[in-house]
């Protein structure tokens, strides 16, 4: 079969062009180098997206895991005996935070990021676990008030009628801002929900100390739930000065 003229020519200059290509090629001596520990692959272009993402996201959530060490840094002052292991995952949380400054400082980006995020969860967790104790404590003072409260309204004539509707608007007040926690904690936002839950626990202690009408028994409240004022800067004084 003869080979037509044109195709014949096209044979005849791919042919040194592969011969020419191949014998320009490097030798590979070593069989074991792969993509990995091959330092002409080391740059991937992946990394300097994943660079780019990271430093367009550090800094807002470097500011979150500042946020959540804040809040743990308060609460742990009062409450850390309260959670099992608290005090551990607190200093853990911090010292990944810690981490994280120093390789951001020093241009790791991708490791500082990952130390972030590592330190977020874990203090998220832990914030988790806070937002269940505020919101037990919550839980049962509410719950002491509606007790107290329905002994009132079954002596009507002897209770004063502006202690019985204030107590009343107060005890809403309490349901409400715990509703709205737990609407915090749905969408995750242990720290807001943590804040909701202090504020209503403030509302409840003043409205148990002012149901109470014995000296002794009011300052037996205030011992009881001195933890919690504390937790939320509230002086005693305040509570028997908002009580009247």
């Amino acid at each position: 079969m003869k080979i037509k003229k044109p195709l014949l020519v096209l044979l005849i200059i791919i042919k040194p062009i592969n011969i020419l290509y191949s014998q320009t090629q490097p030798k590979n001596e070593n069989t074991n180098i792969t993509l990995e520990n091959n330092p002409l692959f080391q740059l991937q272009p992946s990394d300097y997206l994943e660079k780019h993402i990271a430093s367009k996201k550090i800094p807002k959530l470097k500011e979150e895991v500042e946020r959540n060490l804040r809040k743990l840094g308060k609460i742990q002052r009062t409450y850390k005996n309260d959670i099992q292991d608290a005090q551990k995952s607190y200093d853990e949380a911090a010292e990944n935070y810690k981490k994280g400054v120093e390789a951001y400082y020093l241009g790791d980006l991708l490791n500082a990021y990952n130390l972030f995020l590592k330190s977020k969860s874990i203090s998220n967790q832990l914030l988790e676990k806070f937002s269940s104790l505020y919101r037990n404590k919550a839980v049962e003072i509410s719950s002491e008030i509606a007790s107290k409260l329905s002994n009132l309204q079954e002596d009507k004539l002897n209770a004063p009628y502006f202690l019985i509707h204030e107590t009343e608007f107060r005890l809403n007040t309490i349901k409400s801002k715990i509703s709205s926690a737990e609407e915090m904690v749905r969408f995750k936002k242990y720290g807001d929900a943590i804040e909701l839950y202090r504020n209503a626990k403030i509302i409840g202690i003043i409205s148990l100390y002012k149901l109470e009408q014995d000296k002794t028994k009011q300052e037996q409240i205030l011992e009881k739930y001195k933890a919690d004022l504390e937790d939320a800067n509230y002086k005693i004084e305040n509570v028997k000065i908002d009580s009247f």
